[in-house]
C-alpha cells in the first residue's frame, strides 16, 4: 500500500492526533471505524497520506496503543503514561513478530540485530543490523489468487470475485472462504506463502546465514504468542464493550456463518426461550 508523496503539514498532523486522543479519552477503547468517523472528512486525507488510519496512529499518535479487535476492526486505547516520551525508542510490545510481518495495515518494520534477534518497531538500527518491511496488500492478493487457482471450479467461482483492489477486500474474501468451506486450507496456504516471503526478505539483507535463520525461527514461532494475545485482547474488549456495539459485533459475526454453521450456534436455553417469548409477544410468526 503506497503513501502519498507529499506529507501533511505538521499542524494538520497535530490536529488529527489531538482529536483522536481526546475521542479515546472521552469514549474509552474505540474501534478504528469510530475513530475514522470522528475525523470526518479528514479521514480520507489521513488514508491518502499514511495508507491506513492504523498506520497513522502507529507512527504519529504515541498516546494511543492497539488494544485488540472488535470483529475485524482493530481497537485503540490510551497508552500507558509516558508512552509519548518513549515513542522514538520503543517498538510495539503488544504486537508479536508474526503479526507485524503478516499485517500490511500495521506498517511496522522488524529490526534484526546482527546476531539474529528480531524486534518490532522503528528504533534506529545499529551497526550490522537489518530492517525488513512486511509484504504489502498486493502480495496478500497474489497469495489469494494463487490459492483460488488451486481450488475446484465451484470454490474458485466463489473466491475469485472477492479479490478486489480495495482496502477491505479481505472481509468479503473471508466470507467467501467460509462459503466455499476452505478456510483451513487457506490459512495453511497463506502461512506457507508468508514464510517463504520472509525467508526471501531475510536473504536479501546483510545478515549472515545463521543470523537470518535465527531471525526466521523467532518470527515464525511467534504465531503462538500472537494467538494468545489476540484471545486475551478479545476477552478484555468484550468485557468493556457497550451493549449496542456487542450486538453489532454479534450480527457481523453471524453474517459470516453459513446456513449449516448458523444452525449449530450454541445459545443458553434461557436466552433462547426469552427471545422466543418476545417474538410471540411482538406478534411475529
Amino acid at each position: 500500500m503506497s503513501e502519498s508523496s507529499s506529507a501533511p503539514e505538521a499542524g494538520r498532523i497535530a490536529g488529527w492526533r489531538a482529536l483522536l486522543v481526546r475521542f479515546v479519552q472521552e469514549n474509552g477503547t474505540s474501534p478504528g471505524s469510530r475513530l475514522a468517523r470522528a475525523l470526518g472528512q479528514d479521514a480520507q486525507d489521513v488514508k491518502d497520506a499514511y495508507g491506513t488510519l492504523g498506520r497513522f496512529i502507529t507512527r504519529e499518535v504515541p498516546e494511543l496503543r492497539r488494544a485488540g479487535t472488535s470483529g475485524v476492526d482493530p481497537t485503540y486505547a490510551l497508552a500507558p503514561r509516558g508512552a509519548a516520551e518513549r515513542a522514538n525508542s520503543t517498538s510495539a510490545p503488544e504486537t508479536s513478530l508474526w503479526r507485524a510481518w503478516t499485517s500490511p495495515y500495521l506498517g511496522l518494520p522488524i529490526r534484526i540485530s546482527k546476531s539474529g534477534t528480531p524486534t518490532v518497531g522503528a528504533a534506529e538500527p545499529g551497526e550490522g543490523d537489518a530492517v525488513i518491511l512486511p509484504p504489502d496488500t498486493n502480495h496478500h492478493r497474489a497469495l489469494a489468487r494463487a490459492f483460488a487457482e488451486t481450488r475446484a471450479p465451484r470454490q474458485r467461482a466463489l473466491l475469485a470475485p472477492e479479490i478486489k483492489d480495495s482496502e477491505r477486500w479481505w472481509v468479503g474474501w473471508n466470507q467467501a472462504l467460509r462459503r466455499a468451506g476452505c478456510s483451513r486450507e487457506w490459512s495453511q496456504h497463506r502461512r506457507d506463502g508468508l514464510e517463504a516471503s520472509l525467508r526471501r526478505s531475510l536473504a536479501g539483507t546483510t545478515l549472515g546465514a545463521k543470523a537470518a535463520d535465527s531471525a526466521f525461527q523467532a518470527i515464525a514461532s511467534s504465531r503462538a504468542v500472537d494467538a494468545m494475545r489476540q484471545r486475551r485482547s478479545r476477552e478484555g474488549t468484550l468485557d468493556q464493550m457497550p451493549r449496542e456495539e456487542l450486538i453489532g459485533l454479534l450480527k457481523r459475526a453471524l453474517d459470516l456463518l453459513t446456513d449449516e454453521e448458523l444452525r449449530r450456534v450454541w445459545l443458553p436455553i434461557g436466552a433462547f426461550l426469552a427471545a422466543s417469548n418476545k417474538r410471540e409477544e411482538d406478534g411475529e410468526q
